[in-house]
């Protein structure tokens, strides 16, 4: 029996001390001439302030972002043109994106923002029927959302090993 108590405080601890893991949430806002864009974005850790964006929800002057374009070379496509993305947000400190950008799609439409140093300006781009829409974002910030909680794998892993303790306990007696 003392055998048995030992495990259950061992299964408990286990599940209470261990770290709930996350994925973080990132709001979004940006307008330019013509353009405003909005949403949120779902993303992973990757480093000391980096984060590496796995969903996007939002809109594009009232169009819908309808997902992310994964990342790599030639990743998002003009007439001519291939560009890298990495899909790698930089937070809490601007300029929260780099030179490849966040790619994702709006009504089906290949679309990228990303940040270039020299003016030191965010800049979207949309595919739009084989050409580009340039537009350069005058205003572009992103705020953290509260993290969303995942289950927790160790909790249900406890307690099934607590049932099978449990279940060879009653079989052995």
């Amino acid at each position: 029996m003392q055998k048995f108590m030992w495990i259950i405080a061992i299964v408990l601890t286990a599940a209470i001390a261990a770290p709930n893991a996350h994925a973080d949430s990132f709001t979004f806002t940006g307008s330019g001439p013509g353009m405003t864009m909005s949403g949120t974005m779902t993303a992973t850790p990757g480093g000391p302030n980096q984060f590496t964006v796995t969903a996007i929800t939002g809109n594009v002057n009232g169009d819908p972002i309808t997902g992310i374009i994964p990342g790599g070379p030639g990743a998002f496509t003009s007439p001519g043109n291939a560009y890298s993305l990495d899909n790698v947000l930089y937070f809490p400190s601007a300029p929260f994106l780099d030179g490849p950008g966040i790619g994702f799609y709006v009504n089906g439409t290949e679309a990228n923002v990303f940040f270039v140093s020299d003016p030191g300006s965010y800049y979207l781009l949309i595919g739009n029927r084989g050409h580009i829409v340039e537009s350069l974002l005058s205003v572009f910030s992103v705020s953290s959302a509260a993290p969303v909680p995942e289950p927790a794998s160790l909790f249900l892993l406890g307690s099934g090993l607590l049932g099978l303790v449990g279940r060879v306990r009653t079989k052995l007696s």
